[in-house]
Order: C-alpha cells, then sequence, then structure tokens
C-alpha cells in the first residue's frame, strides 16, 4: 500500500520548479548565462518527472492541474522578459506571448469557476517543448553568437506555435463551455 503522503510528490515538484524561476532571474539579471541556463533545464527536468509520476501512479490533483501550467507560464514568462529586457529577442515577442498567457489563465480561471479544469495536451507540451528550446538557443545564443539566426528562427517558430496553441485550446474550451452550457438549461 502506498502511503497517502506520496501522492503529492508531483505538487512539491512543481513548488520546487516555481521556486527555480526566482534562482532562474537571478543568474541571468547577473549575466551568469551558463548556470541560468542549467537552472532553466532543471525546471524543464522537473516538469517532466512530476508530470511522469502524476500520470504513472495516479497521483493528479486538482491543484496539480492548476500549479503545474502555472509554473509553467511563471517560468515562460519570466525567461522571456529576462531575455527582452537584454535585447536577446525582440520584444514583441515578449509582448505578444505575455498576452496571449494573460489571456490564457484570466479564461482558465473563468473556465474553473464553471467547473472545466483545463487541461496540457500533447500540442501545449509540444509548445512547451519548442519554448525550452528557443530558450536555450537564445541563452547560447548570447554565449556563442554564430547561432543567432538559427535563434531567431527558432523563437519565431515557437512564437507561431504558441499563437495556435492559444487559439487550438480558446477554440476547444470555448466549444466546451458553451456545450456544457447548452445542456444545463
Amino acid at each position: 500500500m502506498k502511503k497517502e503522503w506520496m501522492k503529492n510528490i508531483p505538487n512539491v515538484i512543481t513548488c520546487l520548479r516555481i521556486a527555480l524561476v526566482f534562482v532562474f532571474e537571478i543568474y541571468f539579471i547577473r549575466s551568469m548565462y551558463i548556470e541560468g541556463l542549467i537552472v532553466y533545464g532543471i525546471a524543464f527536468l522537473s516538469d517532466v518527472i512530476d508530470g511522469y509520476l502524476a500520470r504513472r501512479f495516479g497521483w493528479v490533483s486538482d491543484v496539480g492541474k492548476l500549479l503545474d501550467p502555472f509554473a509553467d507560464k511563471l517560468m515562460l514568462i519570466t525567461a522571456l522578459v529576462c531575455l527582452a529586457l537584454k535585447g536577446m529577442i525582440p520584444m514583441w515577442i515578449l509582448i505578444l506571448i505575455g498576452v496571449k498567457e494573460f489571456t490564457m489563465c484570466l479564461a482558465g480561471i473563468i473556465l474553473f469557476k464553471r467547473g472545466v479544469v483545463v487541461q496540457a495536451n500533447i500540442i501545449g507540451k509540444i509548445s512547451t517543448g519548442l519554448w525550452t528550446l528557443a530558450i536555450a538557443s537564445s541563452i547560447l545564443s548570447a554565449i556563442y553568437t554564430p547561432i543567432g539566426a538559427v535563434t531567431y528562427r527558432i523563437v519565431i517558430a515557437a512564437a507561431a506555435f504558441a499563437v495556435f496553441t492559444g487559439v487550438f485550446y480558446g477554440a476547444k474550451y470555448l466549444f466546451v463551455n458553451n456545450k456544457k452550457g447548452k445542456q444545463g438549461e
């Protein structure tokens, strides 16, 4: 019999990932890019691990369904702010993705109040993977400038896919919410 406290392991890992956001930011502000990249990588791996544990052992919780995407969005926006302020990515990327993430958070809160918990799917995970690649590439291009042109293309691809995921989730949950509302009438 598994101990009851073990079901909280994914949420504890997610909380540690939230703490890593601030560690990443400190390293980045101090131009300690390799250390920041390592912290970003650890955060990404912890996201993979907590998701695996939650699904594998049935430790999925409503708290985790909300906390995990919050941690992802916090890390993404923090990294984009750091990169934009240092001139490593265009400011319009930060604004575009910031508006998209804010809109998704707001919609998620509204849906949650209506009894719908928005969960990530494969499209969201691909988007997270693309952003991880784009951010890692952007940080590395600060150290090794020859990869700058490739980095720009990766950042644009990640931004385009992120907009696609926003539209996808918006359409999916708007349809689900409208359908659910009509069934209740």
